[in-house]
């Protein structure tokens, strides 16, 4: 419910800026994995008073602003927004199979038309290597430590080397470096 919060306090800004509709992102920052399906959210609220045309449309743009670029829906992208813009409504840009490249800020556009458009506040999308699963030796044995993949950001690297020692506590083991 706090982006409902923000949308109210957002709507009440634009109507004192003369605005007649308003656009809210949620939630601002969303993490994701390689490989993932994500979705980020835009919501649009019209104000009553003057009947809208239903005519209206919804983009994406990755970037900051003034370095922002157009999201084409496409192969990975998929834009999905109301049949209807008469009254308040949501929707969503959904990027299948994220990659390192789709890290960026997402800002949502809503143009209706005879009223104009109002950009969204943005959604910071981060996303992050898989997590491989650590192979550790048996005890007594020294581990090098190397991680390597070629979308890592930033670039892994060799880590300390490490023996498997036995814990005072029958069947525990921790590492301690050697």
């Amino acid at each position: 419910l706090c982006w409902l919060k923000l949308f109210c306090i957002l709507n009440i800004v634009l109507f004192l800026h003369g605005a007649n509709f308003s656009v809210v992102q949620f939630p601002s920052e969303v993490v994701a994995i390689i490989g993932e399906d994500i979705t980020l959210n835009c919501a649009f609220f019209i104000q009553t008073g003057r009947a809208p045309s239903a005519r209206g449309a919804m983009s994406w743009f990755k970037g900051l602003p003034g370095a922002e670029s157009a999201v084409d829906k496409g192969h990975r992208y998929n834009i999905s927004y109301p049949n209807t813009f008469l009254s308040s409504g949501e929707g969503s840009l959904i990027i299948t199979n994220v990659s390192l490249e789709d890290t960026g800020r997402y800002t949502c556009k809503m143009m209706v038309w005879g009223l104009g458009e109002v950009r969204g506040n943005g959604i910071n999308l981060q996303v992050y290597g898989k997590k491989d699963q650590l192979q550790v030796g048996s005890l007594g044995h020294i581990k090098l430590l190397h991680c390597n993949h070629p979308e890592a950001s930033p670039p892994l690297g060799d880590f300390p080397v490490y023996r498997i020692i036995e814990s005072e506590k029958a069947g525990k083991s921790h590492s301690k470096p050697p």
